[in-house]
């Protein structure tokens, strides 16, 4: 496959509903408190596939003209057909490195131990097991939510 022909690859996962209230249930019957965690600008930590080149911005000044230069972008931005996908993969990535499995039955919630993170696109949550989820450690940025 080239690598253009990934452009119109984007799905990107998203927690099922199923999966969602069996975990809200099971937060309630053990008087658990989650917690949110927001992947701070999520898609623009992912490298780009391919080649994107975009126009300079009406107002950018660069030193040259916008009508015969261009950018090369190098990070994928919010709004890309493939950008949630992109993103996904990345983060499937940095957990599976790090110790997290993924569910055989829902591809969006990973465990570690006594650690359950369920994710919908940029966002996570942390149904708030004794044990707390904390920023993790390798490339993912993560903004603490309470």
């Amino acid at each position: 496959m080239h690598d253009w022909e990934r452009s119109w690859e984007t799905h990107a996962p998203a927690v099922g509903w199923s999966t969602i209230r069996l975990v809200l249930n099971l937060m309630i019957l053990n008087a658990w408190v989650s917690r949110q965690v927001d992947f701070a600008l999520a898609f623009p930590q992912t490298d780009i596939e391919y080649d994107i080149y975009m126009e300079i911005p009406a107002g950018g000044y660069l030193g040259v003209s916008r009508k015969t230069k261009c950018l090369k972008l190098i990070k994928n931005l919010h709004g890309q057909k493939q950008a949630g996908r992109v993103w996904n993969q990345y983060m499937h990535d940095g957990l599976v490195a790090h110790g997290f499995e993924q569910s055989d039955v829902d591809m969006c919630v990973y465990y570690m131990e006594s650690v359950v993170l369920m994710i919908c696109t940029d966002d996570g949550v942390d149904p708030g097991f004794p044990f707390r989820l904390t920023p993790m450690s390798f490339a993912l940025r993560v903004t603490n939510s309470p």
